[in-house]
């Protein structure tokens, strides 16, 4: 092989800088045929992969390059690429390792902060947040995203006095803004929330930033009782987010065809014999999301001998791994039709190391409770797994989970894309329940003990007493003060504010105000309305 000459690689990258990508990558590719270990060449493939959203190709080019040099940039890269793949793990793994390989630049470490506090680990973040603070690289976003991870650790105080310094370098500084005025909200000062988030979303219109504002304000005009301008910055901010998802790697469809696949490869009844016992202790927590289950989470987590894994994805990373480490692929769940032994049994090895690992318990006697709600869709797999494991099935009025889940600003992935219209909520939360029902009819032995919201909030002792007996732990009279506790816990859902409140009421029956907005998708939900006791004759 011959080097290949400075010039040309020079024109590659001016190429792929003026945004001249097939030209870049044509000039790049036949560079490479000349020298196939050129680390600089193999980065910027990896570059233009990334930049025409070809993931996996990105990847495999940038682990190239690494293996010729570990540089900086493509570790960074590799990180992002991870990032928007939602291999978090992995992403978190490559950040990482770019901060050590080069710890005075910055940009590695700003984004290994964003991740963390993106999943909710907030305590990492706040330290990234602090180091850069310390190391003078403190400006108005880096501020404000220190606010909003203070809030989420209920250090308010804190959070008002961050987001203070952000508006004092920046006025109109997003994540300071909906800080303030998330704050302003709890106070219950609806107005000042109101007329902050109003002023801040109008100053960036069509962006992420004003989407995130457009939402909140969504809550505040909702708290306020003005529920059809609530419903429009809610329409307003998903608005926002469907163009952000079309240039997303996945589609709607993705889970309504995994759905469907599942419902073929359980096709007919199947009793898993319980040769393995292993997920005895396993309770696998799930529902659809915004059902209720942060709630009874606090709830069970009042007893010493539960723990629970705060939502992370343990059975979507197992899955993950069945497909060849390929995130969002479409092999599963065909690949389950030659699944061995050996492979389950190597995947609960797997998943307990990772369970207690996430828990930090190994003790003798410890109910562990996996918390995923959309871990439904795969009731079937992990019935399979674990044929010893039980599932405790939240259900909440059908009409409400649709509303909150299009109210809510969830981080978008194949799943939460869904929630951006309405009626691609409807139709998701239909598919899902469809599938849970048709897992009671043909897993025979599966163990489940489904519960209402709204029973839990009009009977708190006799429900609550019938889930922790169902999951093998004793009812308390301390059972009644769950938010006390719940107010020292770092809780990583969008009902992390008001399940350290006392319970409430004014979630119940909330689609009523929408009634006229939700109109189009009753008929989407009437069988499950009807299923779950939520008609109108039984409401009355």
């Amino acid at each position: 092989m011959r080097s290949v000459p400075d010039a040309s690689k020079q024109q590659a990258f001016a190429l792929f800088q003026q945004g001249a990508l097939d030209a870049s990558q044509q000039l790049t590719q036949q560079l490479l045929r000349a020298e196939a270990n050129d680390g600089q060449l193999w980065l910027l493939n990896g570059l233009i992969h990334a930049k025409k959203s070809q993931f996996p190709e990105a990847e495999a080019s940038l682990k190239r390059s690494l293996q010729q040099h570990k540089t900086y940039q493509a570790l960074l890269s590799l990180g992002q690429v991870y990032l928007l793949t939602q291999a978090m793990d992995k992403a978190e793994h490559a950040l990482q390792q770019a901060t050590e390989c080069q710890p005075s630049t910055h940009e590695a470490r700003i984004t290994l902060g964003n991740l963390y506090a993106n999943q909710g680990k907030f305590t990492q973040a706040l330290e990234v947040y602090q180091w850069l603070e310390q190391h003078g690289q403190a400006d108005a976003g880096l501020y404000g995203n220190m606010a909003l991870t203070l809030e989420m650790l209920r250090q308010d105080d804190a959070a008002r006095a961050a987001a203070a310094k952000a508006i004092s370098l920046a006025p109109q500084q997003a994540m300071a803004n909906l800080v303030l005025a998330r704050l302003d909200r709890k106070s219950k000062n609806a107005p000042a929330s109101i007329q902050r988030l109003q002023q801040a979303a109008a100053a960036h219109p069509n962006s992420i930033d004003g989407a995130n504002l457009l939402g909140e304000l969504g809550h505040a005009l909702d708290h306020a009782a003005e529920y059809s301008d609530a419903f429009a910055a809610f329409q307003r901010a998903n608005l926002i987010w469907q163009a952000v998802a079309r240039g997303a790697p996945y589609g709607k469809d993705f889970y309504l065809r995994r759905i469907e696949n599942l419902r073929q490869v359980f096709a007919t009844p199947k009793a898993t014999p319980a040769t393995d016992t292993t997920g005895e202790q396993l309770i696998f927590f799930v529902g659809f999301p915004r059902s209720g289950t942060t709630l009874v989470e606090e709830i069970l987590c009042t007893r010493p001998h539960i723990v629970t894994t705060q939502e992370e994805p343990l059975i979507t990373n197992l899955i993950t791994q069945l497909t060849d480490g390929q995130p969002n692929s479409e092999a599963y769940p065909g690949v389950l039709s030659d699944w061995t032994e050996p492979q389950r049994t190597e995947l609960r090895k797997q998943y307990i190391s990772e369970l207690q690992r996430v828990t930090g318990t190994r003790t003798a006697g410890t109910l562990y409770i996996d918390k995923l709600p959309l871990n439904i869709i795969d009731a079937g797999f992990i019935h399979q797994l674990f044929p010893a494991a039980r599932f405790l099935v939240a259900l909440r009025d059908p009409r409400d989970v649709c509303l909150s889940c299009f109210m809510q600003s969830f981080r978008l992935n194949s799943a939460m894309i869904h929630f951006l219209d309405i009626e691609d909520t409807a139709r998701f939360y239909a598919a899902a329940m469809s599938l849970w029902n048709h897992y009671k009819a043909v897993l025979t032995n599966l163990q489940h003990l489904e519960y209402r919201y709204e029973d839990l909030i009009v009977d708190f002792d006799g429900t609550s007493k019938r889930i922790l007996e169902f999951v093998g732990a004793e009812w308390t009279p301390e059972t009644r003060m769950f938010h006390e506790q719940a107010g020292t816990r770092v809780v990583n859902t969008p009902s992390y504010i008001d399940v350290a409140s006392p319970l409430y009421s004014r979630a119940m029956g909330r689609w009523q105000h929408y009634a006229k907005q939700i109109g189009p998708i009753e008929t989407i939900l009437q069988p499950f309305i009807e299923q779950f006791g939520y008609s109108k004759a039984r409401q009355g």
